[in-house]
């Protein structure tokens, strides 16, 4: 019997120093993202067609999409902002594996001091089989933090961005491999762009299986200064 991996409780922030990228942390961020208030960007694993999940569904893209949204003293949404403003922009088409399109974050600015919301195409959509992981999803990475150093969020004050272990519940590959691309890309970005205006760039430990993920990469690698007796 397959058992679910636990989730964790408390959020906590842990961060750690690039051997060759003074000043730039690579970090982990613990728990539910919907107690997330330290971070500008929140990175959300979308399909290729950029179609959010329902409010009530049990991923990011479904959080994301009712925590940016105007809601009534009910707690009844009134207008769908995230969702809108991505539609708006895409509307019925599909993207490339690998695109990354921003939003503002609607109401997460006010409430979780979210400042954008870049929507990854992670997954590939199919009738009857559901979604699973593009090829080379480490891809949105890489797009995504050229984003958050593109001209046109020069005025952003951009200077932290949160991703979650995409395609590490769903892949083929190992879950291990996996989530060291995306950690790798991440680290690679900051030492081939020393320039970059991001400072901190994390990774969401929902469960314990996904600490584990991160906590096995980042005391390996000989570039991460990672005490270890930190985890």
């Amino acid at each position: 019997v397959e058992r679910k991996p636990k989730p964790i409780t408390k959020t906590e922030y842990y961060q750690y120093e690039i051997a060759k990228a003074p000043g730039k942390k690579i970090g982990i961020v613990t728990g539910d993202i919907q107690n997330v208030k330290k971070v500008d960007v929140w990175v959300n694993s979308e399909n290729t067609s950029m179609q959010m999940a329902r409010h009530f569904d049990q991923s990011i893209s479904g959080t994301i999409r009712y925590l940016g949204a105007k809601k009534n003293a009910a707690k009844r949404v009134t207008t769908d902002i995230v969702a809108a403003e991505l539609f708006e922009k895409i509307g019925s088409n599909s993207v490339d594996p690998g695109v990354v399109i921003d939003t503002s974050a609607g109401e997460l600015t006010r409430t979780h001091n979210v400042k954008k919301i870049f929507h990854a195409a992670a997954v590939h959509g199919q009738v009857g089989r559901g979604y699973t992981p593009i090829k080379d999803i480490f891809v949105c990475v890489r797009n995504a933090l050229e984003l958050a150093d593109s001209p046109e969020m020069a005025n952003e004050n951009l200077q932290s961005i949160l991703f979650p272990l995409m395609g590490t519940g769903t892949t083929r590959l190992k879950p291990q491999d996996l989530a060291n691309q995306l950690i790798d890309t991440a680290v690679s970005y900051l030492e081939d762009c020393p320039e970059s205006r991001l400072k901190e760039i994390y990774f969401l430990a929902y469960n314990e299986q996904d600490l584990e993920l991160c906590r096995h990469k980042f005391i390996y690698d000989p570039r991460i200064k990672t005490p270890k007796d930190t985890l």
